[in-house]
This record gives structure tokens, C-alpha cells and sequence, in this order.
């Protein structure tokens, strides 16, 4: 779901009798709902710049409307891509896979007619990833193998668009074994242990970026964050029980956690950066001992 204003909104949809994405949008801040014509592309996800303007991704392609989601033009994009994301209509950056394994960071600055190389790294097994990009901050969520309920991955981080890069987190598992990459990462383990799934990214500012994470083998979700570009890195205590997590912050301190679990799928809420949550929604089993 993304909204461009309070009242103008998009979502990715599902019908109970079948699994195929649909794509629908609200005028009037959610009271009414409709269908958007995409044709026979699915979205995996939106990204909507103003009411009119924006992109729908899928698996390995970028599509762009300018007219409230009327028709779709596909963005050029360097084969083999895995992920895409734009800043604005002219600004934007893909994910590929090198064959014969690896990945690459490309970036384009009018509107995916070129493409330049920002970050390679090395690995053996290239699993996908993705990126998350504001003004002048790009990072990628880079996969390992998984395993044993453990996933190895890198985070990689930039905050001058790509001209220099940190590897922030290089987390190696016994089930997924090692992280992608060369360097010697910040930390060597992300947010929520043993063997955390990284959820999505928020980034704030100039350097400000949380990384979402849920451990199913430890049963706890946590936030780590960097508030200096990647410089250095903390991983948050996990306080909130659950599997998986998604975030959204509105700033360097104040967020909330949508958090997945069998029994205790909840929202929960921070002022100060994820340190502590306080619960403000949740299904009734989630309430109960």
C-alpha cells in the first residue's frame, strides 16, 4: 500500500478464491476502493511520486504511469534485473544478478535509458535482494542461502548515491552459511536473533536507515539502525514477541512495527527508536496468555 497524499492511494491486492495481485486505488483516503487496469502484469509492488505519477514493479520488470495508472509504459532496464526502485522519474537504481554469481548495484539518472554500475559484489550463490533508496541514500539487502530457519545476508549502505559504499552487515549462518560479499562488514549479525530474516528498510534523512528483522527460531522481532550513514550500527534488544516485521518511521525516533506470528500478530508503536513498543492493535488471540 502507498499513499502520495492523505487521500490518494494505491494498494496490491488479493481475492480469498485465488492468488492473482490486483492492483486498486482510492480518491477519497480508503472509504472507496477500485480496480486499475494493468493488463497482464501482476505487481509485486507500487511506488506512487504524486496522484498520477508513478511505477509498478514486478519480478524482473519496472512499468511507469503518468496518468493515474490509464496506461503503462516499461522502463529500460539491464537484463537479468531482480529489483528496481525510483527517487523520482529521472533517478532510479536496479538490482541484477551476474551470472556465474554475483550482484550488481546500477543506477540511472534519466529515467532508465542508461545505466551505470554503482557496486559489485561477489558471491556464489545469488538468492535476490532489495533496494531502498530517499534523496541521497541508496542501501541493498543482499541474500545468502538459507537454512535451518537461518538466513545469511549483507546490507550494504550509501549515502551519496551510490559513489561509496559500507558493508554494514554480514551475517554468516550455520543453515545458510556465508554472507555475500568481501569486506569486512560493521557488524557481523543483523536485528533479532539466532539466525534473523531481514524484513523491509526506512530511511530518514541524509544517514538516518532501520533495518526490520524477525528470528522464527528465536520468536522475536527487533529494529537495528545507523544513525551516521552506516559509520557504525546497533542492533536493538528484541522486546516484541512475533516471526516477521514490517516498519515505518516518520522519523529518527518515532515508528511502528507490524509484526506476523502464529497466535500474536500485533502493531505496535515507538518514540524512542525502537528501544521500547507499546501495543495499539491486535487481533483478540494475540491478547490472551
Amino acid at each position: 500500500m502507498d499513499f502520495s497524499d492523505n487521500v490518494n492511494g494505491w494498494a496490491i491486492a488479493t481475492m480469498p478464491s485465488q492468488q492473482t495481485p490486483y492492483l486498486i486505488k482510492t480518491t477519497d483516503g480508503g472509504s472507496h476502493w477500485k480496480s486499475v487496469y494493468t493488463g497482464n502484469m501482476h505487481f509485486g509492488r507500487m511506488q506512487m511520486l504524486d496522484k498520477n505519477t508513478g511505477f509498478g514493479y514486478t519480478a524482473n520488470a519496472a512499468y511507469r504511469t503518468d496518468n493515474g495508472g490509464n496506461s503503462w509504459v516499461k522502463v529500460p532496464t539491464p537484463a537479468n534485473t531482480r529489483y528496481t526502485t525510483f527517487n523520482n522519474t529521472k533517478t532510479g537504481y536496479v538490482l541484477t544478478v551476474v551470472p556465474g554469481g554475483g550482484y550488481k548495484v546500477m543506477k540511472t539518472a534519466d529515467g532508465g535509458h542508461s545505466w551505470s554500475t554503482k557496486l559489485t559484489v561477489k558471491t556464489s550463490f545469488t538468492v535476490g535482494g532489495e533496494l531502498y533508496s530517499k534523496d541521497n541514500q541508496i542501501w541493498a539487502v543482499l541474500y545468502g542461502e538459507a537454512g535451518m530457519s537461518q538466513v545469511s545476508y549483507s546490507l550494504y549502505g550509501s549515502t551519496d548515491q551510490g559513489s561509496h559504499w559500507k558493508r554494514v552487515i554480514g551475517q554468516d549462518t550455520a543453515g545458510g552459511g556465508p554472507s555475500p560479499g568481501g569486506w569486512t562488514p560493521v557488524v557481523k549479525d543483523g536485528p533479532a536473533q539466532p539466525g534473523g530474516h531481514p524484513g523491509n528498510m526506512q530511511l530518514i534523512g541524509k544517514e538516518t536507515a532501520f533495518l526490520a528483522g524477525g528470528s522464527p527460531a528465536g520468536e522475536v522481532v527487533s529494529v537495528g539502525v545507523t544513525y551516521n550513514g552506516g559509520k557504525t550500527w546497533k542492533n536493538v534488544k528484541p522486546t516484541v514477541s512475533g516471526y516477521d516485521g514490517r516498519i515505518s518511521f516518520v522519523d529518527g525516533k518515532t515508528g511502528w512495527l507490524v509484526v506476523t506470528s502464529a497466535t500474536k500478530s500485533s502493531i505496535y508503536s515507538t518514540k524512542d527508536g525502537g528501544a521500547t513498543w507499546s501495543r495499539k492493535f491486535a487481533f483478540p488471540e494475540a491478547m490472551e496468555p
